[in-house]
């Protein structure tokens, strides 16, 4: 719609969710609700419960009911092209939440949040750069993650963030599993298999917790896991100063509240950067740190 039809009626945005199983999504529904009743604009939503063909099913259906605006947060962004295309069709602009697997060539307005490969890579300089600090130059690690490429990337940057401090990592093993219960029963395994282990490089807060359940029921704390997603559980952990030593974050609050605005400004009429990223942090033992701090620690 034009930005005169805007002025005269309220602006009526779908809201995609692919989850609501996880703090993160739930802190990201929650603020873009927050964000859009501020803003005066209609709000409907829908959530995929992890289930991609259920997602586009939803997306069709506000689509077809009739939405000024759509925003989706995907695990499976390269999954969605008929979304893409029946909204180009529409002519309702698409904002993705954190949705990093869409197609570049895709017609969406902008992708809104961070890359998770660089947010983990933050997460790798820190932890190399507390090794580092202590004279470490080798670690013998596993990994704990889902069978795709979004945990690939985080894994990645966690790899490349340590070895860019100076520190080789040699991963011992690799284990795939999706829910906090796969990756206890996984490190179950690996502590079995492994007399040490230096590092568990996770790839979500269900990976980092899972494998903390794991070592604290074995009795093994010889080891530090790093993690991503900042769930308030491993901020407790870490705040204890035990094996759960950082985990990487996004702030899906603040991707809300860009979406948001950048939804107004397009309807008013504003060109919008095809990439919008928002920043990205640590959280350690000091607390919050930011992508700036952590660069300057290096």
């Amino acid at each position: 719609r034009d930005s005169a039809d805007a002025d005269t009626a309220t602006i009526k945005i779908g809201l995609s969710m692919f989850t609501q199983e996880f703090p993160f999504y739930v802190s990201m529904q929650e603020a873009f609700e927050e964000a859009c009743a501020k803003k005066g604009y209609e709000l409907v939503s829908t959530n995929a419960s992890m289930d991609v063909s259920k997602q586009i099913d939803g997306c069709m259906d506000m689509l077809s009911k009739g939405v000024d605006a759509l925003a989706i947060t995907s695990w499976y962004g390269d999954a969605l092209l008929d979304v893409f295309e029946a909204a180009e069709k529409k002519n309702v602009p698409v904002f993705l939440i954190s949705t990093n697997t869409a197609p570049d060539d895709a017609t969406f307005v902008t992708k809104v949040g961070t890359i998770d490969k660089d947010t983990t890579y933050l997460g790798g300089l820190w932890t190399g750069q507390f090794y580092a600090s202590q004279g470490v130059t080798e670690l013998n690690a596993v990994v704990f993650m889902s069978a795709d490429q979004v945990h690939n990337d985080r894994r990645d940057g966690y790899l490349e963030g340590i070895e860019e401090s100076g520190i080789t990592v040699h991963i011992l093993n690799t284990y795939n599993g999706d829910t906090r219960e796969d990756a206890m029963s996984s490190c179950d395994d690996a502590l079995v298999t492994y007399p040490k282990i230096d590092l568990m490089i996770t790839t979500s807060a269900q990976h980092g917790l899972g494998a903390y359940d794991a070592c604290t029921a074995a009795g093994r704390d010889e080891m530090k896991i790093v993690a991503m997603d900042g769930e308030d559980e491993e901020f407790q952990k870490i705040d204890e100063g035990g094996l759960y030593l950082c985990t990487a974050l996004q702030f899906p609050a603040e991707m809300s509240r860009q979406t948001v605005d950048l939804i107004g400004q397009y309807m008013d009429g504003a060109s919008i950067d095809r990439f919008v990223y928002t920043d990205a942090g640590v959280y350690c033992i000091d607390g919050t740190l930011t992508a700036e701090q952590i660069k300057k620690l290096s």
